[in-house]
């Protein structure tokens, strides 16, 4: 009989404070500083490309949460990366040609920059 290989657990990485696990999280990521990060918002609909958005991003790891509001989110299906500044990237996953891919954030929220699609 065929020994099996141990079993690996995973363990999570940082929980959602449990403040706002009724909301809906829309993506999740850890920014090379070890900081998870939540953006959270309202369920989007598929189809036509939705009105502009605020979304929430909730910052856990280095104590307690923190929140960085942004306003005018466009991305259908969001990507979230943090930036070293304290700012953020939303990308739109599954953006149409000539649809705006990519929005910049400042620290404070809002949009810095824009790059529409090709």
């Amino acid at each position: 009989m065929p020994r099996r290989a141990a079993e690996t657990r995973l363990v999570p990485y940082a929980r959602l404070p449990r403040a706002y696990r009724e909301q809906t999280v829309l993506h999740s990521t850890v920014g090379a500083d070890g900081l998870a990060h939540w953006l959270l918002g309202e369920r989007l609909p598929h189809g036509a490309p939705p009105e502009p958005y605020d979304a929430l991003v909730v910052t856990v790891g280095d104590g307690r949460p923190y929140e960085t509001q942004l306003n005018a989110v466009t991305a259908r299906f969001p990507h979230l990366a943090a930036l070293p500044d304290g700012g953020f990237v939303v990308a739109d996953a599954r953006s149409r040609a000539g649809e705006q891919q990519v929005q910049v954030f400042r620290r404070a929220g809002p949009r810095l920059v824009d790059v529409p699609g090709r």
